[in-house]
């Protein structure tokens, strides 16, 4: 077709965790984008062997904040530098093979770490959900926040290089203000959309009329720093077993054999599926 296309947007996404439905949710609003070619570059998908090995070599180490290692190794750091280093060399590949950008769009900061020099002659959006300098508050105070320091110079680079930063609340966009002044007039404040028409106002009603065990729902993919342990701990000690049911939409490695009575795991839901959508229509409270 000659089908007239004014501006080519490459939409690079990590995929990991929350960031997926992040992706998701930007696919749907771009997809019908007048006069716009979008590329999507979501680096969880399609992972080479070769990224594979890189990946494992990059991000050798465990996950956990309070780990004294990770923090002397710096395994934050790593952990984003690798998001960077794989969405520079994805995007190379997608330029190659659909043309040039006009507009770079990243999801977080980390993914533009190596990209730095490409954001300052293509026109680039940063979306952040927290700051480094937030992120570090989880930790005890002392080494374990080395790592976080060393995040945010680079984050500053990749901030200084943008033409507009997008802060999924006040509270991100505030901090990010306070740490780059010069830069507060290119900072915007989107909370995360909602796909709204996958609920339906007969729910109430339908809650309602239920009986029997009240059932509670949480969500997370990253179990522990959402709360999840204090959850599990809080039911141990209400003994709500009998009386309620927990329902744990994680992908997070629970041993269901170790839960408390009343607890079910629900893995591989992806947002905004029907089995998303029906995990809410079933559930009575939201933890």
């Amino acid at each position: 077709s000659e089908e007239r296309v004014s501006a080519r947007a490459y939409v690079v996404n990590s995929g990991i965790l929350g960031h997926a439905s992040v992706a998701l949710v930007v696919a749907t609003a771009l997809a019908d984008a007048a006069d716009v070619s979008v590329v999507h570059v979501n680096l969880s998908d399609a992972l080479t062997t070769r990224e594979r090995v890189v990946r494992r070599l990059m991000c050798w180490g465990g996950r956990a904040p309070t780990n004294r290692a990770d923090a002397l190794t710096f395994a934050r750091w790593r952990r984003e530098l690798h998001a960077g280093v794989l969405a520079a060399r994805r995007l190379r590949t997608a330029e190659h093979r659909d043309g040039p950008a006009d507009v770079l769009y990243f999801h977080t900061q980390a993914t533009a770490w190596a990209s730095v020099a490409r954001m300052r002659r293509t026109p680039s959006i940063i979306s952040i959900d927290i700051t480094q300098r937030l992120a570090s508050c989880e930790v005890a105070a002392g080494m374990r926040r080395w790592q976080y320091d060393a995040c945010a110079s680079r984050d500053r680079e990749v901030f200084r290089a943008a033409r507009a930063i997008v802060a999924t609340s006040q509270w991100a966009a505030d901090d990010l203000t306070r740490d780059l002044p010069e830069i507060g007039d290119r900072i915007h404040v989107m909370p995360y959309p909602v796909p709204m028409e996958g609920f339906a106002t007969e729910w109430g009603a339908e809650r309602a009329a239920r009986v029997g065990a009240v059932r509670l729902l949480f969500m997370g993919g990253d179990f522990p720093r959402k709360g999840g342990w204090d959850l599990l701990e809080a039911w141990r000690v209400a003994q709500l077993g009998p009386q309620a049911e927990l329902h744990l939409v994680t992908d997070w490695p629970l041993d269901a054999r170790q839960l408390p009575v009343g607890i079910t795991v629900h893995a591989g839901i992806r947002s905004y599926t029907p089995a998303w959508f029906e995990q809410w229509r079933a559930a009575d409270v939201f933890v």
